[in-house]
C-alpha cells in the first residue's frame, strides 16, 4: 500500500486528488499505463494510495479534463492517445467547446422541472471540460432545415439529443458529422450512445406497490407512445398487471402530455367512468399533481378514495398534499453517464455504441392508500 503526503488544515483532501493526479499523469507518461489500457478502479486505487473514492473521483477528473485518459460507463478508465485527438475537439483560442442541448417540445409541451434540472447537471458536468452547453428548444411543427442552420452557425462540436426526435429529423443530426448522445430516449437498434433511466423497472415496482396494498382496478395516465421513455413505462405497468392476474381494460389508459393540466384532464375521463379506478399510475409527478387536483375537485381525497403514484420524483412531488408517493429517476447519474459517453465518442469516434440503463427507485410517501 502507498500513502500519500498528508497536510492538516481544510486543504488537505484537495492536497490529496492533486498529488494522486501527478502520480497516474507520472505513471501514463513513464508508460506503465500505455495507450488503451484500462486503470485500475476508483476502489483499487483508492486501497493503493489509501485515500476516499471521491479524492479518486478527483484525481481521474482532473486527467479526464486534460484528455490524458477517458471513463467508459460501466467498462472503466483508458488512457485516451492524446495525439489522435481530432483538433476540432480541442479549446481553441475563440473560446471553450460549444455542446449543443436539442430537445424537441412539440407543439403542446413546455420545458418541464425534469429536463430543466436534467440541463443543469449536464452543464455543470461539461464545466468539468471546460465545455459550454448551448441550449435549443424545438418545435417540432417548424422547418427543420432552419433549426440544422441555426445549430451549424453556432459551431457545435457535438450533440445532445434529448427526449423525442422523429427518425427523418434524426437522419439530419447524424450528417452534421458530429458526436451525438441520447438522453432520456433510445433506438431499437442501439446504434448511438445513449443514456435512458429504468423505465420499465420503475413502472412496474410503482405498480406492484399499489397492488400489494389491495388496489385491483388500477388505471394509468400515460403520454404519447412515440417516446422510448412511455414505451417502457406502459410495458411496466402491463406486465405488473399480468404477473398479478389482473385483467387490463383500455378504459383504464389515458393519454396526458406529461403537464399538469394533461393530467388533470385525463384524471376527468378516469372520474366519470361507471367504475372508476381505485389507483392510478401517472407517467410523470407533473401529471399525478394534476391528477390530483382534479380527485380534489370533485370532492374525494387522496389516497382515502383514490391513490396516485408518479414518476421522476422532482421536488414538487415531496411537498404535495399528501406527499406522493413516485419513482427516483437520478438526474445527476444521467447526467454523468452522458457526459462520460460525449467524451468517450470524442476520443474514439469509432467505437461501439453504448446504452446506459440507470436503475430507478421507488419512493413511498404517503398517496396510496390501503384497500
Amino acid at each position: 500500500m502507498k500513502t500519500l503526503e498528508r497536510t492538516n488544515g481544510k486543504g488537505s483532501r484537495a492536497f490529496l486528488h492533486v498529488q494522486l493526479s501527478n502520480i497516474l499523469r507520472t505513471q501514463i507518461a513513464d508508460r506503465t499505463y500505455r495507450v488503451g489500457d484500462k486503470l485500475p478502479s476508483e476502489v483499487e486505487l483508492g486501497k493503493t494510495y489509501s485515500v476516499n473514492r471521491a479524492t479518486v473521483r478527483r484525481a481521474l477528473q482532473k486527467l479526464i479534463s486534460e484528455r490524458l485518459i477517458y471513463r467508459i460507463p460501466a467498462s472503466g478508465t483508458f488512457v485516451s492517445d492524446n495525439a489522435r485527438v481530432d483538433a476540432k475537439y480541442t479549446q481553441t483560442a475563440e473560446g471553450e467547446i460549444n455542446v449543443a442541448w436539442v430537445i424537441g417540445i412539440g407543439a403542446n409541451r413546455v420545458l418541464g422541472p425534469f429536463h430543466a434540472l436534467l440541463f443543469s447537471n449536464v452543464s455543470n458536468e461539461l464545466s468539468r471540460f471546460q465545455q459550454h452547453l448551448v441550449f435549443f428548444s424545438m418545435d417540432q411543427s417548424e422547418c427543420d432545415d432552419l433549426i440544422i442552420a441555426n445549430i451549424r452557425q453556432k459551431k457545435i462540436h457535438a450533440i445532445f439529443l434529448v427526449g423525442h426526435f422523429p427518425g427523418h429529423l434524426f437522419e439530419k443530426f447524424k450528417k452534421l458529422n458530429v458526436p451525438i448522445v441520447l438522453l432520456d430516449n433510445s433506438l431499437s437498434d442501439n446504434s448511438v450512445d445513449c443514456v435512458i433511466a429504468d423505465n420499465d423497472r420503475g413502472a412496474y415496482d410503482a405498480t406492484c406497490r399499489m397492488i400489494e396494498k389491495g388496489h385491483r382496478r388500477i388505471a394509468c395516465i400515460r403520454a404519447p407512445l412515440k417516446e422510448a421513455a412511455t414505451q417502457e413505462r406502459f410495458r411496466g405497468y402491463i406486465h405488473a398487471l399480468t404477473d398479478a392476474g389482473i385483467a387490463f381494460y383500455e378504459e383504464l389508459v389515458v393519454e396526458g402530455n406529461f403537464q399538469s393540466d394533461g393530467g388533470e384532464v385525463a384524471m376527468e375521463k378516469l372520474l366519470s367512468l361507471k367504475f372508476p379506478p381505485t389507483g392510478v399510475f401517472c407517467f410523470n409527478d407533473e401529471m399525478a399533481i394534476g391528477a390530483m387536483k382534479a380527485i380534489r375537485n370533485h370532492g374525494l381525497k387522496v389516497p382515502e378514495d383514490i391513490s396516485i403514484v408518479g414518476f421522476d420524483d422532482i421536488e414538487w412531488s415531496s411537498h404535495a398534499i399528501p406527499p406522493l408517493c413516485t419513482v427516483h429517476v437520478p438526474i445527476e447519474e444521467i447526467a454523468y453517464a452522458g457526459v462520460q459517453l460525449l467524451e468517450n465518442r470524442m476520443q474514439r469516434p469509432s467505437s461501439v455504441p453504448y446504452k446506459v440503463l440507470i436503475p430507478a427507485r421507488f419512493v413511498e410517501r404517503s398517496s396510496i392508500g390501503k384497500r
